[in-house]
């Protein structure tokens, strides 16, 4: 991303059943206060790009970005015919 921008990539709970299992993105502006502390907002979460297509590269997010809750906020996986969603266990490989 950008040099104003944090592109944060997460798993959670959800992933490869509610959510794509290869995780989302959260897309944060670049802390600016001498902490460095940014606020996150999981209603920004994201399906990334690659959902869509397989010509998109796709940042992977790393094993520490895992969290073991449900994250239930942002963006699911895309639904296209009879309930099964792209990317999840009950629905086609991306």
């Amino acid at each position: 991303m950008g040099g104003d921008t944090l592109l944060i990539t997460f798993t959670d709970g959800t992933s490869g059943t509610d959510t794509p299992g290869m995780g989302r993105w959260l897309i944060l502006p670049r802390p600016k206060d001498a902490t460095g502390t940014a606020r996150i907002d999981f209603n920004r979460a994201v399906v990334p790009h690659h959902m869509f297509s397989a010509a998109f590269p796709c940042p992977l997010s790393p094993r520490e970005n895992h969290l073991l809750l449900r994250i239930e906020a942002g963006e699911r996986a895309p639904v296209f015919e009879e309930g099964a969603a792209v990317g999840t266990t009950t629905g086609p490989a991306v």
